[in-house]
C-alpha cells in the first residue's frame, strides 16, 4: 500500500509540475495568471469540501488560524510559481521549490525541538552553497531572480503550515485543513483579481482543462503527502516524491521544452537535491 502511495505521489507531483509549466505559455501576463491561479484555488476548495464526508471534519482553533496563515501563503506562492515559470527555466523553478524544506527545518530546530545533527547543518550549508553556485554559473537559459527567491520563501513557509498543522491540531482532518487552505487563499485571490484585472480572461476550452487537472494534482498531492507522513519515514518520502520529480522536470525540459543547461549547472543541481533528501533524513 505505501508503495502504491508512493509512487501515486511522484506521478501527481510530476503531472503537476508539467501542467504548471504547460498552462504558463497560453497565459499572456500577470493579470491572466492571477485569474487562472483563483480558479484553479477555487476548484482545489470546491474538491476538497467534497471531500470532507468522507474524511471527516475535525479541526481545533489553532488549525484553523494554522490554515489561514497557509491559505495567504498558498495564494503568494501559486502566483509566484506561475509567474516564475514565465520568467524561468522549469528546472530552476522546481529545484528552489524543492529547496524550500530549509524553512521548515529551520522551524522544526528552532520551535518543535527537532533533532539538530551534525550531519543536518553541514546538509544546510552545503545547499546553500550548492545554490549559489548553481546561480553563480552563467545561465544558459532564463532566470529572473526576485521572482524566484519570492516564490522559494513563501513555498517554504507554506510548507512550514503544513508541517505545523499536526503539531497543534492532533487527529486534525487534512482535508479540512485543505478546504480552508484553499478556500482562504481563492477569496485573497479573488479579491485581487476584482481589483486589478480590468479585463476577464477568456478561458479557453484547453485552458479550462489545464487549470481542472492542475488543481486535481495539487489537492491529491497534498492529501497523499499528509497521508505518507504517517505511513513512513521523510527520508524515504521526501527524496521519492520531490527528487524523482527534480529527474523527470529535468528530462521534460531537455526533451519538450528545450530548455539548455550547462554540465556544471546540472552537476550543482544534482549536489542540491542529494542536501535536500539529507535535510529530510
Amino acid at each position: 500500500m505505501t508503495v502504491i502511495l508512493l509512487v501515486s505521489a511522484l506521478f501527481c507531483n510530476v503531472f503537476l509540475a508539467f501542467t504548471d509549466k504547460y498552462s504558463s505559455g497560453f497565459l499572456k501576463g500577470a493579470d491572466e495568471i492571477l485569474q487562472f491561479s483563483f480558479c484553479k484555488t477555487l476548484t482545489c476548495a470546491a474538491l476538497a469540501v467534497l471531500l470532507l464526508p468522507i474524511s471527516g471534519a475535525y479541526i481545533n482553533t489553532v488549525g484553523v488560524f494554522i490554515a489561514a496563515l497557509a491559505g495567504l501563503f498558498h495564494a503568494t506562492s501559486v502566483v509566484l510559481i506561475m509567474l516564475s515559470l514565465k520568467r524561468t527555466d522549469a528546472v530552476y523553478v522546481n529545484l528552489f521549490m524543492a529547496a524550500g524544506i530549509i524553512l521548515p527545518s529551520l522551524f522544526g530546530w528552532i520551535l518543535w525541538d527537532q533533532a539538530l545533527t551534525f550531519l543536518k547543518i553541514c546538509a544546510l550549508l552545503l545547499l546553500i552553497f550548492f545554490l549559489a553556485m548553481t546561480l553563480s554559473v552563467r545561465c544558459s537559459g532564463r532566470f529572473h531572480f526576485p521572482t524566484v527567491i519570492a516564490m522559494f520563501v513563501s513555498y517554504g513557509m507554506l510548507m512550514v503550515a503544513q508541517g505545523a498543522f499536526p503539531k497543534y491540531c492532533i487527529n486534525g482532518s487534512s482535508t479540512m485543513f485543505s478546504v480552508i487552505m484553499y478556500g482562504c487563499s481563492s477569496l485573497i485571490l479573488g479579491v485581487l483579481a476584482a481589483f486589478r484585472c480590468k479585463k476577464k480572461m477568456d478561458f479557453a476550452k484547453k485552458l479550462g482543462v489545464l487549470c481542472l487537472a492542475s488543481a486535481v494534482a495539487n489537492l491529491a498531492i497534498n492529501l497523499l503527502l499528509t497521508q505518507l507522513s504517517s505511513m513512513t519515514a521523510a527520508f524515504v518520502t521526501f527524496p521519492v516524491v520531490h527528487g524523482g520529480k527534480l529527474v523527470a522536470v529535468t528530462l521534460l525540459c531537455g526533451v519538450m521544452w528545450r530548455e539548455k543547461l550547462k554540465v556544471m549547472q546540472v552537476i550543482f543541481a544534482f549536489l542540491s537535491i542529494v542536501c535536500i533528501v539529507l535535510l529530510s533524513l
